[in-house]
């Protein structure tokens, strides 16, 4: 049922968007021809980061096309727009506090939107009348838990204690929905189905509380965007109900802060306990759960907890806003701690003040969950960087204060300069990294009801966070030197072709990993020579044709400014297409959205081979896919260096002929044996 409560949540975030961008004209102007990004913004006098979030929506739901031009078009499927009621959005200012206090004529009347609910809204296609449902349902149910109208123990809704009109209005439609079954003395029997709503409604309290957002979204899109997103006399954001959102995430993040126990676990018990660390550092610590939690694991379960009377272990709660080091402190009190004032977004501050109350600050432990998207957006100044970024087709969408947009490559060399800061901190314990990611528009489509990211995405991205693939997380903390202990990788979801949550357990190495750029083909040709035969070396056009094809797909190791090591690869559709094809026909079998990743060819310079780099960066290859999004599984065609057709032998007999104990003399195929290799 998942699936629905996730249709409940992106109706609740994506009607409002679509009935906004029909006011304006928007489908009116796409239907006849595609129409350029640039020209929609002039046309509709549109916020062009905020218009950018809403066309992904659609883009999402395939109503509307991009093409590689940067054009939209509307699709056939949009047409379920004219049953979509122009009204319904007047949900958004229902008030359900004063619904179960003051009963149904104290708000806005829902009696004809429950009309539309309980007849399926007129016949629309099923997963269109559970969005709309969302308008209705979310509110009720963030109610009903606010009001403290549900008993958990007993499984039952206390409309006793509301006005008649409410129980009279809200029962025909839970029954309807099969969440209860009628009782006497107006109190409601949930089913099993009513309890798996009940239970996680605290799920859909991050959604709504982005109400405020969505009631100006139309502002917020085609107006005056920084007044949505300002300040109120006291402080407080206008555009988000920050408590009710606070209280929910905790919530939601509290499953995956469990995750976390085994890489504690893992530095905890490790002897001697004199090598430990003395302290743990929460950056963004909110009201201190997941410090607390850290505690009890070392207290209770690590080696270290044994002789915490000895060596004691210090938590530093860490954060921007001071409510939240209040509650810090309330929740470690009878704790060894102290809570200082930070952000995520200088590193080289927090570690001055840290050095002012500890001292040794290269025996911090740090680690946060789910705020390097939050933190503020810093212009990347690498120049270079930028430009060679710049032809790499990024998906994520991010908008800047005034609402404009900040252009995909930037935010993603923002994210590498913020690793870089990171990583220059004196740390010898790494950082652990619980984050959450965007999906691209193909991605949230193909799964639209099994993820969160249609509505999770948009209002992120509305409000100016800087979600991005955990594919492209990853490569910016390795490009700024960080790389993750694979032994602790998580991600999440475990079994479905796309990731939503990873985490990792971040140490620095003298080397970095950089997405290949179009200036590096010098280089490149040399290892190419270093490494093979020149009948089977890789060629300049070759390598240009890669790096056009798939930017993404071509990684280079660098040491200083030396490049040492390289891996190329392709996405292809079937293994089957392998089976038969030449050199030359490898490259034709790229296929942009290929759900196989072929590995085709991995290199570091002779002189560099005894370090087992080529060892560590197929390692890290390989858990990099496993978090691009479509990519099912990872396939090779390898090359044996040693042998050529000139040999007195055929190239079956030569590779049974290097095979000594079990075991390949011929170097690659040593290397893929290493590495876990079969070879067939």
């Amino acid at each position: 049922m998942l699936e629905v409560l996730n249709s409940y949540c992106h109706g609740y975030v994506a009607i409002p968007v679509i009935l906004a961008c029909k006011r304006k004209g928007l489908y009116e102007l796409l239907n006849r021809e595609p129409v350029h990004f640039g020209d929609i913004v002039e046309r509709l006098n549109a916020n062009s980061g905020h218009l950018r979030v809403a066309l992904r929506i659609l883009e999402s739901m395939d109503w509307i096309d991009r093409n590689a031009d940067d054009c939209y078009q509307v699709t056939a499927q949009a047409g379920m727009l004219d049953l979509v009621p122009d009204n319904v959005v007047e949900l958004l200012a229902f008030s359900p506090e004063r619904y179960f206090r003051e009963g149904a004529q104290s708000t806005v009347s829902l009696s004809p939107w429950i009309d539309h609910s309980r007849r399926g809204w007129s016949g629309v296609d099923p997963v269109l009348a559970e969005m709309l449902d969302g308008l209705l349902l979310l509110p009720l149910l963030m109610g009903l838990f606010m009001s403290n109208l549900y008993d958990k123990k007993h499984g039952r809704l206390l409309l006793d204690k509301t006005p008649q009109s409410v129980a009279s209005e809200i029962t025909p439609l839970f029954i309807e929905h099969k969440w209860c079954h009628p009782h006497l003395d107006k109190e409601l029997l949930l089913t099993d189905l009513g309890r798996f709503f009940a239970e996680r409604v605290l799920v859909f309290g991050t959604v709504v509380s982005y109400t405020p957002m969505l009631r100006q979204i139309e502002a917020v899109i085609f107006g005056n965007s920084r007044q949505v997103f300002a300040h109120d006399a006291e402080g407080h954001e206008l555009h988000v109900d920050r408590q009710l959102n606070v209280i929910s995430s905790g919530f939601s993040h509290q499953r995956f802060f469990n995750e976390i126990e085994e890489v504690i676990l893992s530095i905890f018990n490790q002897l001697p306990v004199e090598d430990q660390p003395r302290y743990v550092a929460d950056m963004g610590c909110g009201d201190g759960t997941l410090l607390k939690k850290v505690y009890q694991i070392i207290k209770d379960q690590s080696a270290r907890g044994k002789v915490l009377d000895r060596y004691p272990v210090t938590l530093i709660g860490v954060d921007y806003n001071q409510k939240a080091l209040d509650q810090t402190q309330a929740t470690l009190k009878g704790i060894p701690s102290l809570v200082i004032r930070g952000d995520i977004g200088d590193p080289e501050k927090l570690e001055e003040d840290l050095e002012r109350h500890i001292g040794d600050v290269d025996q911090v432990l740090h680690l946060r969950s789910f705020l390097d998207h939050d933190r503020p957006f810093i212009p990347p100044t690498n120049e270079q960087a930028l430009k060679d970024r710049e032809k790499i087709h990024y998906q994520g969408v991010y908008v800047d204060r005034k609402g404009e947009e900040i252009k995909p490559h930037v935010a993603v060399q923002s994210l590498v300069e913020h690793f870089q800061r990171w990583g220059r901190i004196k740390s010898q314990y790494g950082l652990i990294v619980l984050e959450v990611h965007c999906l691209p528009p193909v991605t949230v489509s193909g799964f639209f009801r099994e993820s969160e990211n249609l509505h999770f995405d948009a209002y992120h991205a509305f409000s100016g966070q800087l979600l991005v693939e955990a594919e492209i997380f990853i490569m910016a903390a390795a490009e700024a030197g960080l790389f993750p202990r694979l032994q602790f990788s998580e991600k999440s979801p475990k079994y479905l072709p796309f990731t939503r949550i990873t985490l990792d357990y971040f140490e620095p190495r003298d080397y970095r990993v950089r997405i290949a750029a179009e200036r590096d083909i010098p280089a490149l040709l040399q290892l190419e020579r270093s490494c093979f035969p020149t009948q089977i070396a890789a060629t300049e056009s070759l390598l240009r044709q890669r790096l056009k094809a798939f930017p993404l797909g071509q990684m280079v190791l660098e040491k200083g400014e030396q490049l040492i090591g390289a891996v190329y690869s392709q996405r292809i559709q079937e293994i089957e297409s392998l089976h038969h094809a030449t050199i030359s026909d490898i490259p034709l079998l790229h296929v942009e959205n290929g759900s196989i990743l072929q590995l085709l060819s991995l290199n570091v310079f002779p002189e560099y081979q005894h370090q087992q780099l080529g060892d560590q960066l197929l390692d890290f290859m390989l858990y990099r896919a496993t978090l691009m999004n479509g990519i099912e599984s990872v396939a090779g065609v390898t090359r044996c260096i040693g042998y050529n057709q000139e040999m007195p032998m055929s190239f079956i007999e030569y590779v049974k002929d290097t095979m000594e104990e079990g075991w390949f003399k011929d170097p690659v195929l040593k290397f893929h044996q290493n590495n876990g290799a079969e070879v067939i």
